[in-house]
């Protein structure tokens, strides 16, 4: 299941999330994607869309409300995925 960086919507799983972010990029890396600065693809903000998506937002929502809980809203989102809540 994935997450998305909340800056550029970008597919994230929630395995390299936890585990394997900060090995591969630099430390603190895994902490900054969580609280919504961005992510590697979008060069931490620097190349995101100046607006927040729906998924993006939802995605910040979740953040707030579930904090750490990486899993949490990995299955909330594979749950909007599944009703087609979000435009493609």
């Amino acid at each position: 299941m994935d997450i998305y960086c909340q800056k550029c919507d970008e597919p994230w799983d929630v395995c390299y999330v936890g585990h394997d972010m900060d090995e591969e990029g630099e430390k603190g890396d895994a902490e900054r994607f969580k609280r919504g600065e961005g992510c590697p693809s979008c060069k931490w903000g620097k190349d995101a869309p100046k607006e927040q998506s729906l998924r993006g937002e939802t995605m910040s929502m979740l953040n707030d409300l579930l904090g750490d809980d990486i899993d949490g809203m990995a299955s909330f989102m594979d749950d909007m995925d599944y009703i087609g809540a979000f435009p493609e």
